[in-house]
């Protein structure tokens, strides 16, 4: 997978990876093949938590919180020089960025229309496995990278 930055990576870790864009692909991959937890993670903020109890939110976030934990937990054994702390960010900016890419890439029947039938409007068309694997790649090479996120 290319990246402006895949050779920082190694130079940042001091210890060169094919463990990451493995990760990333197979990541986006599964979420590709699960469009209802897509769907699902798009509409939450907007839609789900609006019709929730505080309580019924706080047990949904500790869920989460959770299986983010495990999943952090999974990745930092399995990827040189990534931590814990960084794994768990990932998996948050992750979600953030497929609930924003998801809609984009799953548009109503009438935009994809439009889409089709009006070539000069295709560049609106995204592929969501590969748009979603280049996000994440991104955000793990910055995480991992020589300076720190803000």
């Amino acid at each position: 997978m290319p990246g402006p930055r895949r050779s920082t990576w190694g130079r940042a870790t001091g210890r060169g990876s094919r463990v990451v864009p493995h990760l990333i692909g197979h990541i986006a991959q599964t979420l590709t093949a699960r469009p209802t937890v897509c769907l699902l993670t798009s509409v939450l903020p907007w839609v789900l938590e609006q019709n929730l109890s505080e309580d019924a939110i706080a047990a949904f976030k500790r869920m989460t919180l959770g299986f983010f934990g495990e999943t952090a937990t999974f990745m930092s054994r399995v990827v040189p020089g990534m931590t814990h702390t960084m794994a768990t960010g990932l998996m948050q900016d992750g979600a953030i960025v497929l609930a924003g890419l998801y809609p984009h890439t799953h548009p109503a029947d009438a935009v994809e229309r439009v889409l089709q039938t009006h070539p000069d409007l295709r560049v609106f068309t995204r592929d969501f496995e590969a748009d979603l694997a280049r996000f994440l790649y991104a955000i793990a090479i910055d995480l991992m990278g020589p300076t720190p996120a803000p």
